[in-house]
């Protein structure tokens, strides 16, 4: 027995001496560390060729709560001249290709467009938990797909073919006429909302909402994953500002039309709650009365002012704003609610309220010191959806589909802060 036994451990350690031998340049003809290196020069060369650059599509943070960013980039003689969407300024770094597994574009030299989303600071630790060092994953008809290595996103680097000015113009025009709110596919039954001010589209299906942060490209948008639904694989969407519709790439149906709210709250508008004057109902009036009386009761001295502000405000804020008064200080605290004003499938004359959060002190809001204004919030957002009927060129007047006995006017504000 213990005679067999030897013989088969001498059959095993042969067979493994003789693959221990066998090295990976035996495979493919070169080291590894050769190849590395050759892939590395390859990188930089393609990189350092092309005369109008590269556009890089960015997602920091690990849950890409920003959305995407685009990076225009130029690589020469180890220095990178970095210009960001929406933006006039240029800032030149050194960059390296290094090997680290494989090939990594590192921004190894501070640079303040490039490191924007990394850099920690006092309220930070971690900055906005961004990327500056990028695993190269494949290369393919000049794009390269990377990986951040701190956050674990995928990110695509194109080659640009075209006028970089070009390139920059169209996505400008793409974010400028591009619409928000709610989505509907007349073919295929499904809503969805999109939302440019955080990069984000989400679908309502039978398994609930799924949702995807954006990144704007020079026809329309690209989600950061697809997303999948009744067998449909969504993830690049062309813009026709013409029609308001997003068509999905690969798709023949007729896409998602942008639902807008019958009123423009790109602007401010404002409702002025006056007793001599017919811009609110009843019950808004007694609202306010009582509410400035719960704050009088918490703040002596302090008025909830008669003037509540709807749509885009002060401090790039968005939503629906009260202006509380201190006569003992003749100071004047803002409070914010952010909201969206949705429009209403198969109802043109019709929009919808919706509060999404308060906006905090340190973005300029005070909404937190004064709890009782949720009442007033809460009523105009159980009242909706409302009709709106135009009054003239500048007021239009909104009617609770559900209670008609609750209405108010809005107008351009009477004063500008």
């Amino acid at each position: 027995m213990e005679r067999k036994l030897f013989k088969y451990l001498f059959l095993f350690l042969a067979i493994f001496s003789g693959c221990a031998g066998f090295e990976d340049d035996d495979l493919f003809g070169e080291p590894a560390s050769k190849r590395l290196e050759q892939n590395r020069l390859d990188i930089l060369s393609e990189l350092e060729s092309s005369s109008e650059g590269w556009l890089l599509q960015y997602f920091p943070h690990p849950n890409q709560i920003y959305g995407g960013i685009n990076y225009f980039l130029k690589f020469k003689e180890g220095k990178v001249v970095a210009t960001i969407e929406g933006t006039q300024g240029e800032v030149e770094s050194s960059y390296q290709i290094i090997s680290r597994g494989g090939s990594v574009i590192t921004f190894n030299q501070y640079n303040e467009l490039l490191h924007k989303y990394a850099v920690p600071s006092g309220a930070k630790p971690e900055g906005d938990q961004g990327d500056f060092e990028f695993l190269v994953l494949s290369y393919e008809n000049g794009v390269y797909n990377l990986k951040g290595l701190r956050t674990g996103n995928y990110c695509r680097l194109l080659k640009i073919n075209e006028n970089v000015q070009s390139l920059e113009s169209k996505i400008d025009q793409v974010k400028a006429t591009s619409l928000d709110g709610l989505i509907f596919n007349e073919e295929t039954n499904l809503k969805g909302e999109i939302s440019k001010s955080t990069k984000q589209i989400s679908f309502d299906t039978e398994n609930g909402v799924l949702s995807q942060r954006f990144i704007y490209t020079e026809n329309g948008i690209r989600l950061y994953d697809p997303i999948t639904i009744n067998g449909n694989v969504y993830q690049e969407f062309v813009w026709n500002a013409k029609d308001k519709l997003y068509r999905p790439i690969g798709e023949t149906n007729a896409g998602f039309r942008v639902i807008q709210a019958p009123i423009d709250f790109s602007k401010r508008w404002s409702l002025v709650i006056d007793p001599q004057k017919d811009n609110a109902c009843q019950e808004i009036k007694d609202l306010q009365n009582k509410i400035q009386a719960d704050i009088l009761t918490q703040y002596p001295g302090v008025f909830l002012y008669y003037q509540y502000d709807f749509g885009t405000l002060t401090g790039k804020m968005y939503g629906m704003r009260f202006d509380v008064i201190d006569a003992n200080t003749f100071t004047v605290y803002g409070a914010t609610y952010n909201a969206t004003f949705k429009g209403v499938i198969g109802d043109e004359n019709a929009l919808e309220f919706v509060p999404n959060f308060y906006y905090t002190e340190s973005q300029g809001s005070y909404w937190e010191y004064f709890p009782s204004l949720n009442e007033i919030l809460n009523k105009f957002a159980s009242n909706s959806p409302y009709t709106v009927t135009k009054i003239d060129e500048e007021r239009r007047k909104l009617v609770s589909k559900e209670n008609p006995e609750f209405w108010f006017v809005l107008g351009p504000p009477p004063v500008e802060d």
